[in-house]
């Protein structure tokens, strides 16, 4: 037990490190070197747990959409599922329009193709869980194609978010989430509500997503 919770940290400091490099300096930038620097291992070690660059995004993206899915829960008091699912991508497009290198990271992973396999499977299953009372009547299979649908359009809007003012992302953070609730089958007015719920929640919670990016800003 004691060696595994001693490669569970190795594996969890590799990661954190991995993650803020890439916020830091970006994800071409950052060298499997700069991460065995800066987290204080050898080189064997990191290989031992990951294999090559592209395999540490995979990981941290699926850390990121596990962080994202627990964080949208637990501000989501009405446990609505359609808020749930607002609240999962209006996090991502916020985290991406305060931080520029969290986009290029996140559009880097998306063009990743084991990466991107990895998005559209657990999210076509988190979307199927969320939406089966508005969909009922679709497939697994239909969820993915819509998820992937989906996926691309959300992808081609964080690509360009950083070059964009600030008015005009929350517009694109409003017509992200219409589109995404609509093709998942919720009701237009149930959208429209749903849309101003979340926006709401996100101005309150601002001071908390700011504090994510200053934690990765400013580590030691």
């Amino acid at each position: 037990m004691k060696r595994e919770q001693q490669s569970a940290a190795v594996r969890k400091k590799i990661l954190e490190t991995a993650r803020k490099l890439f916020v830091l300096q970006g994800y071409e930038q950052t060298t499997t070197r700069a991460i065995i620097s800066k987290a204080k291992i050898t080189t064997g070690t990191l290989y031992h747990f990951y294999k090559s660059k592209d395999e540490i995004l995979l990981a941290i993206s699926e850390d990121v959409f596990e962080e994202a899915v627990a964080l949208a829960e637990s501000w989501s008091k009405s446990k609505s599922p359609a808020l749930i699912f607002a609240l999962e991508i209006g996090i991502q497009l916020q985290l991406c329009q305060l931080e520029k290198m969290i986009a290029e990271t996140y559009t880097i992973a998306y063009q990743t193709q084991g990466i991107s396999q990895m998005i559209d499977l657990k999210g076509s299953i988190r979307n199927s869980i969320l939406f089966q009372t508005y969909s009922p009547a679709l497939t697994k299979e239909e969820f993915l194609i819509r998820t992937r649908s989906f996926r691309g359009m959300l992808q081609a809007n964080i690509k360009e978010i950083g070059t964009i003012k600030s008015q005009t992302n929350q517009n694109i953070m409003s017509t992200v989430l219409e589109i995404g609730l609509s093709i998942f089958g919720v009701p237009k007015k149930e959208c429209s509500e749903t849309i101003k719920k979340a926006l709401s929640i996100l101005k309150e919670k601002r001071a908390e997503i700011d504090k994510l990016i200053n934690n990765i800003r400013h580590f030691g």
